[in-house]
């Protein structure tokens, strides 16, 4: 059983059938491509959490509704003191907006589905999905 467990949520934000995905460096580890979200907080409901995240991650993402859950996914790996974590992906409706990132992230692009079957396991599986489950 895992020392802890956190719950991590996750915005889908799709523009012209193309997903948003923003460049995660962690140190010692690959660089890959995330969704903008992060670790929900003890005192924080799933949309509450969601927008602090939004807010934090793209800071020009002013006009959007959050919609409904496209699906989680348990992290196979676990940190160094075992704690497990469970991912929740939300659909975003924005309108169109000019991407600003934080300074966690490195870079952003929007991906079509071709592109996304291309990254590396467990996201390539992930988030095509999103593609096929994600409302217009």
């Amino acid at each position: 059983m895992p020392a802890k467990l956190y719950v991590g949520i996750k915005g889908v934000i799709f523009q012209a059938k193309k997903l948003l995905v923003l460049r995660r460096e962690i140190p010692k580890q690959a660089a890959f491509w995330d969704l903008p979200g992060g670790r929900l907080e003890a005192e924080e409901d799933f949309t509450t959490g969601l927008k602090r995240e939004l807010a934090e991650e793209l800071p020009g993402l002013n006009s959007y509704r959050v919609g409904g859950l496209l699906g989680a996914r348990k992290n196979l790996s676990r940190t160094s003191d075992g704690t497990e974590l469970v991912i929740l992906y939300y659909q975003i409706f924005a309108t169109p907006f000019q991407v600003k990132i934080s300074s966690e992230h490195t870079g952003f692009d929007w991906l079509n589905l071709a592109t996304v079957k291309t990254l590396p396991s467990p996201y390539n599986e992930t988030y095509a999905k999103f593609f096929e489950l994600a409302e217009d």
